[in-house]
């Protein structure tokens, strides 16, 4: 469960980085920057101050040999809170999950040209349930690691791509600030 124990710093780090960025990011900052303009953007950049912090922590909480914070919790206090956060932490992926396939098979199915609530959407989230339940079977947290090493620094260079795209859509500064 824990990869053998086998991480180097070096994936620790990036593990932090793909834990701490998501390919979301981009959309709920411009859902979140929609009312009060470009000062949205600190709904992302309000982690960057603690991004290197978990960069310099990581190997230190790696020789706590906790795998979760439940054992953490366990430790310091009891089994009960360990539970409590066990069980809140199972409802709480349950639900982000499932509004993840939910929206994904719906944007999916109005690509197929479909209308909502039709079987495509039923099917592109048992699709997506295979994936997500082969791959987490077939590599484990090794596989995570190893994806996030390289998905957590694309995100980082493709969000920051998109900004001369995003200014150049607007008409520069001056048709961003116009709008």
């Amino acid at each position: 469960y824990a990869g053998g124990r086998k991480f180097n710093k070096f994936y620790l780090m990036m593990h932090a980085l793909g834990t701490a960025s998501h390919a979301d990011e981009p959309v709920s900052v411009i859902g979140g920057a929609y009312q009060p303009g470009l000062s949205g953007i600190w709904y992302t950049y309000l982690y960057l101050p603690l991004t290197p912090i978990f960069w310099l922590l990581a190997p230190y909480i790696r020789r706590t040999r906790f795998v979760t914070m439940a054992d953490f919790f366990r430790a310091r206090y009891d089994d009960s809170l360990a539970t409590l956060y066990a069980v809140v932490g199972v409802l709480k992926f349950s639900v982000a999950i499932g509004v993840v396939l939910k929206g994904t098979a719906t944007l999916f199915a109005s690509l197929a040209g479909t209308p909502p609530g039709s079987r495509m959407e039923l099917y592109a989230i048992l699709g997506m349930t295979v994936v997500f339940v082969t791959y987490g079977f077939a590599g484990g947290l090794r596989a995570t690691v190893v994806t996030e090493t390289i998905q957590g620094p694309l995100i980082v260079v493709m969000s920051l791509l998109l900004l001369p795209f995003g200014l150049y859509a607007a008409g520069g500064f001056g048709g961003l600030h116009a709008a």
